[in-house]
């Protein structure tokens, strides 16, 4: 798979493959939105803003990899 989704020698771009949906959540303690989604029963992933963005050429988000219990426990 080409990351930058550049075209191939035969002139057709590279696939893009769907990984997951994400969810808009809002943190419980101050209602900040962050997005998640799962890859798998054992991969979540979060991004959330970058909050200590101070230059354009920083990110404007941050992407975690998870570790997620088998089993959901209840909210």
């Amino acid at each position: 798979m080409n990351p930058n989704n550049k075209p191939k020698p035969n002139g057709k771009p590279a696939p893009m493959v769907k990984i997951t949906g994400l969810y808009k959540c809002k943190r419980k303690r101050d209602g900040k939105t962050y997005l998640t989604g799962r890859a798998s029963l054992f991969a979540k992933f979060l991004i959330l803003p970058n909050e200590d963005k101070k230059a354009d050429n920083e990110p404007d988000f941050w992407l975690f990899a998870v570790d997620s219990p088998k089993e959901r426990k209840p909210e």
